[in-house]
């Protein structure tokens, strides 16, 4: 549970507009998809079928 938190913790400091948070965004993916919760894993597929607007 503790990872979990700490993911969610690490993305709500991405929600804040800042130069290289895509970058940062991109590393939190790789790294919320390695802890290998699925509901985690569907929610990073979501954010990169996104995409930028």
């Amino acid at each position: 549970m503790t990872a979990l938190a700490d993911l969610v913790r690490g993305f709500a400091t991405l929600l804040k507009p800042a130069e290289g948070n895509d970058v940062k965004l991109i590393g939190w993916i790789t790294t919320a998809r390695a802890i290998g919760l699925p509901h985690v894993r569907s929610f990073t597929n979501g954010l990169e079928s996104t995409g930028p607007p």
